[in-house]
């Protein structure tokens, strides 16, 4: 997979740092160091009801969850879950209900020390450098970025919101929202009555001008809601991560070469020369070594938006895979409980095939 140009965005000086562009998603994994994620949990899954909606390309024979959170972290995603030995997901929230730690244990294919998952079971994992997800962001935290073209090979933003809200009463404010609750940092009105959210701009997109973005909003006629191909688009700084995935920034203070003092010529020509030894540049070196999961920290405070705190079960002890310990506020649902398991509950035998998954990509 190539690797694809990464590009900053300008955006309102009152919107601290840069935004990303990224062409022609999926990325690939995170190459960079970062912060290890950490431990959120056992939930449920199915593919009729995904908790969390993209589906990697991750080697399904050979997955860790190093590899799966720095996929995830390559793509701009909070959330990562590892689901039945190594299948692997990303999301802005978790659309599931816990589930008891006990059915989360399936050895990863590339490491049986880890948990990845279990039969419509999934073990999710949330990077840390993302604001609190208790703030949940409101229509008033978005900046508005101007006018942008539609991408040139897939949409700009990948996730659609319209045909879930009435698009006869589309305004702004119901985009905005709407992009918000499900934590995606980017949200785009278009036709006048079309709403679209992401976590990444993509596909080509560029800004253009303000008078190409008119068409007014079916439910509001004094608000524009972009124009044909074109999307009125608007951010949240505070659903993206203050560590997006990115060559570490390296601060060093060298000592500045003094300049030497010319010495003035002498009248008695000498034959001895005066040697000026360069003085060397500070060699900063770092050597980058990825996050490991053998012990794993916890914090205390994440959760996903929009979701009220479901408590899970303490994992059984088990004598093949390490399971991490479980502290932090689990990811939870409004609408949803505490998984039950059934009695006739069994953990399914490892399979050497990969199983059939339904696989979500960039696209709604």
């Amino acid at each position: 997979m190539t690797l694809f140009t990464l590009l900053s965005l300008a955006v309102p000086a009152s919107a601290s740092g840069p935004l990303l562009i990224r062409n022609n998603p999926p990325q690939p994994p995170c190459v960079y160091p970062y912060t290890k994620f950490v431990y959120s949990g056992c939930f449920a899954d199915s593919v009729s009801s995904r908790a969390l909606p993209f589906m990697t390309e991750l080697e399904f024979n050979n997955a860790t969850v190093e590899q799966c959170t720095s996929y995830c972290k390559g793509n701009n995603y909070r959330y990562a879950g590892l689901e039945y030995h190594g299948q692997c997901f990303c999301g802005t929230s978790v659309s599931a209900p816990a589930a008891p730690e006990g059915e989360c244990n399936l050895p990863c294919n590339g490491d049986p020390t880890q948990a990845c998952g279990g039969q419509d079971r999934i073990s999710i994992y949330q990077d840390p450098t993302f604001p609190d997800a208790d703030d949940i962001a409101i229509s008033s935290d978005f900046l508005s970025l101007g006018c942008y073209t539609e991408g040139t090979s897939g949409r700009s933003l990948d996730y659609s919101q319209w045909d879930h809200l009435n698009v006869s009463a589309m305004t702004t404010e119901t985009c905005l929202t709407a992009c918000g609750k499900k934590g995606f940092p980017f949200a785009g009105t278009e036709f006048g009555r079309e709403c679209y959210c992401g976590v990444v701009l993509g596909n080509g997109t560029t800004s253009t001008s303000a008078g190409e973005c008119s068409t007014p909003c079916s439910g509001n006629s004094t608000q524009t809601c972009g124009g044909t191909d074109r999307l009125s688009l608007y951010v949240a700084k505070n659903l993206e991560s203050t560590e997006p995935c990115g060559p570490p920034v390296i601060s060093s203070s060298a000592t500045p070469t003094p300049t030497p003092t010319p010495t003035p010529p002498s009248s008695t020509p000498s034959n001895s020369t005066s040697t000026v030894t360069p003085t060397s540049t500070p060699k900063t070196s770092s050597t980058y070594k990825p996050p490991t999961y053998s012990t794993i920290k916890l914090s205390s405070s994440k959760k996903p938006p929009g979701y009220s705190s479901i408590k899970t079960s303490k994992p059984p002890s088990s004598t093949t895979t390490k399971k991490p310990s479980s502290s932090t506020k689990k990811p939870t649902t409004t609408a949803y409980g505490t998984v039950k398991p059934t009695s006739s509950s069994k953990s399914k035998s490892k399979s050497t095939a990969k199983p059939t998954s339904t696989k979500y990509g960039w696209w709604m």
